[in-house]
């Protein structure tokens, strides 16, 4: 089963190659929200500390969502990201991933829905109206996530 979810991805990301349609790269961010978990099991991507640096602002995308924009500011040793606009009534958030590529710059925030990641440590919190989720930290790269045609985290956003 776990080799399934790297190969749907790969054909996600082929796909999204060939067509630069909504339906291709809506697929292509669904299996990159999964990839993006399942590197969690990688190790040394696991994020044990917080950056020392992060930009004013990154991208924030709600997992099979839109992307928001989101304020970055320190609270002590951690790391607050504040979402700029309004959740759908239907989403819970449960914890947030900060992704960082493998030379160190941040790429944006990923904010699932569902428990956090057992064993990850906490490196702040994400807050969207009355809620405050932990936030993790994960580095790897970012090809595993996105073609250029299909970006995870759109450089239009938040930066």
């Amino acid at each position: 089963m776990n080799a399934v979810r790297p190969a749907l991805a790969i054909l996600a990301l082929a796909a999204c190659g060939r067509s630069a349609g909504d339906a291709s790269c809506g697929f292509t961010q669904v299996a990159a929200s999964t990839v993006l978990l399942n590197e969690f099991g990688t190790p040394g991507q696991t994020l044990g500390i917080a950056p020392a640096t992060l930009p004013s602002s990154l991208p924030v995308r709600l997992v099979a969502g839109p992307v928001y924009a989101g304020a970055v500011s320190r609270d002590g040793s951690d790391w607050i990201i504040t979402l700029a606009g309004t959740l759908p009534p239907r989403v819970t958030p449960g914890f947030a991933v900060l992704v960082i590529d493998q030379s160190g710059k941040p790429r944006g925030v990923a904010l699932y829905e569902s428990d956090k990641i057992m064993g990850a440590p906490t490196l702040g919190t994400l807050v969207s109206g009355g809620f405050r989720v932990p936030l993790v930290g994960i580095q790897l790269d970012p090809a595993k996530l996105e073609s250029p045609r299909c970006p995870f985290f759109p450089d239009s956003t938040g930066r």
